[in-house]
């Protein structure tokens, strides 16, 4: 089921939308919706895809890389969703640069987790 990944898409594409139309408020908060869909839906459900059980016929240390890399992504949308806040890792509203930035983020980040999730 990718339908939260198509959710976290649409809150994205909107955002893209609202930045273009200098509505960077507005981006951001469309923004900080999807990345907190990957956060609260998506992620976990990639822990189960990947979890220590469906991967019992590989080896100990491909089980600890694949956490190492969920654990990674998790801490990569969590430093998106502080860039995306106010008073973040910035004075006041999100800059502009750091709106584009977050963007592309998450546009990769959700290329891979449909891979992923396949």
């Amino acid at each position: 089921d990718r339908s939260e990944l198509a959710e976290a898409v649409q809150y994205l594409v909107d955002g893209y939308q609202r930045y273009i139309n200098d509505d960077i408020e507005g981006s951001i908060t469309q923004l900080r919706k999807a990345v907190q869909i990957l956060r609260d839906k998506v992620i976990p459900k990639v822990k189960e895809l990947e979890g220590i059980e469906k991967l019992s016929e590989h080896t100990k240390e491909l089980i600890k890389k694949t956490n190492k890399l969920i654990d990674d992504l998790s801490g990569i949308i969590k430093v998106l969703y502080s860039i995306l806040s106010i008073g973040g890792p910035h004075p006041g509203p999100t800059p502009r640069e750091s709106t584009l930035l977050a963007f592309r983020i998450m546009l990769s980040i959700i290329d891979y987790l449909a891979k992923v999730m396949k």
